[in-house]
C-alpha cells in the first residue's frame, strides 16, 4: 500500500472562483470513494474466482490420480487430451489471479494526516496571491490543493482497477472452460468404473461357473 508524494504537486494560481473550486473537490472526492468501492468488489470476486480455481484443480487431480482407463486406446487418449486442456486453461486462470494479487499491491491511498499538516504549513507560509487572481481564503486553497491529491489517486486506482477487472473476467471465463472439460473427464471416469466393475464381476461369474462344473 502506498500513498502519492504530496510534495510535489504546487497551488494552482490560475483563477478559479471559490464555488468551482467546491464542485471540483466534491466530484474528485466522490471519484476516490467510487474507485476505493470498485476496488473491494475486485477483491471479493477475485477471491470468489480464487476458490472456485482451487475446487477445479483438485477434481483434475483426483481424476488424474484415480482414472483406470477403458481398455480402449481412443477413449483413454480422449480422457487424458481433455485433461491436458483442463490444466492449461486452470494454469492460464491461476496465472490472470496472480497478476491480479500482483497489481493490488500498486494501489494509492489518500497520504496520512502527517504528511497532509506539513503541506497545510507550506501552503500557509505562500500566502501570498498571484496578480490579478481574485484573494482566495485558505480553507479553499486547501481544498483546491486536496482536489488535486484526490485526482491523482482516483486516475492512479482507475487504471489498476481497469486492468485488474479485464483479467479477473478473463480468468473467470477460463474456470467456466475448465468446468465443462471437468465434467467431460469426470463422465468418462464414471463410465471407466462402471465398466472395470462390471467386467470384474463377469470375470468372477466366469470363475465360479467354471469350478462348478469341476
Amino acid at each position: 500500500m502506498t500513498t502519492p508524494e504530496i510534495t510535489s504537486p504546487a497551488l494552482n494560481h490560475e483563477p478559479m472562483s471559490a464555488t468551482s473550486i467546491e464542485l471540483k473537490y466534491n466530484f474528485l472526492k466522490g471519484a476516490y470513494s467510487f474507485q476505493n468501492h470498485k476496488m473491494k468488489k475486485l477483491k471479493m470476486q477475485i477471491i470468489l474466482v480464487s476458490a472456485l480455481l482451487v475446487g477445479l484443480a483438485a477434481v483434475m487431480t483426483y481424476l488424474v490420480m484415480h482414472y483406470r482407463g477403458l481398455g480402449i486406446g481412443f477413449l483413454d487418449f480422449f480422457f487424458w487430451g481433455l485433461a491436458a486442456v483442463a490444466a492449461i486453461t486452470l494454469g492460464y486462470a491461476i496465472s490472470l489471479v496472480i497478476y491480479c494479487l500482483e497489481l493490488g499491491s500498486q494501489y494509492v491511498y489518500f497520504p496520512d494526516p502527517d504528511s497532509l499538516l506539513s503541506r497545510i504549513s507550506i501552503m500557509e507560509a505562500n500566502s501570498s496571491e498571484a496578480v490579478g487572481c481574485e484573494p482566495v481564503d485558505k480553507e479553499t486553497r486547501w481544498k483546491e490543493y486536496v482536489s488535486r491529491v484526490y485526482g491523482d489517486v482516483a486516475n492512479r486506482n482507475l487504471k489498476l482497477n481497469t486492468q485488474r477487472n479485464v483479467r479477473v473476467v478473463s480468468s473467470a471465463r477460463a474456470a467456466i472452460w475448465a468446468t465443462v472439460l471437468l465434467l467431460v473427464a469426470s463422465l468418462m471416469h464414471v463410465v471407466s468404473e462402471i465398466k472395470r466393475d462390471s467386467g470384474t464381476e463377469t470375470v468372477a461369474l466366469a470363475d465360479s461357473t467354471f469350478v462348478s462344473f469341476h
